[in-house]
């Protein structure tokens, strides 16, 4: 029997079938138990999974963080008159929007 070559993650061996190449003797190997023991070895580095968020949840969340960006900036004393008249305007228009993503 001929030697395996290893290269990256397949092993490739002329003249081998596809069986041999993804069993290959246990000499080949660590120690007998070393595939059983790592067969399951992949799952250690994947993480748990994020949950999927609705595109609607995630615009409203969006939404409701800019509202809170908002009356934070309308509650600094340095605030000129104008600049706080249009901030008004503004939590009115981003109320109103998240009322209605609410209730869609």
């Amino acid at each position: 029997m001929q030697p395996i070559r290893v290269r990256g993650h397949r092993q490739q061996a002329p003249g081998l079938t596809l069986l041999e190449r993804s069993k290959p003797q246990l000499g080949q190997v660590k120690c007998p138990e070393w595939r059983r023991i790592n067969a399951e070895r992949w799952r250690i580095f994947e993480g748990p999974k994020k949950p999927v968020i609705a595109e609607e949840e995630r615009v409203l969340a969006k939404k409701r963080a800019e509202l809170v960006r908002v009356l934070e900036r309308l509650a600094d004393p340095d605030l000129r008159p104008g600049i706080a008249r249009e901030l008004r305007k503004h939590v009115t228009i981003l109320e109103r929007e998240i009322a209605e993503l609410e209730s869609a």
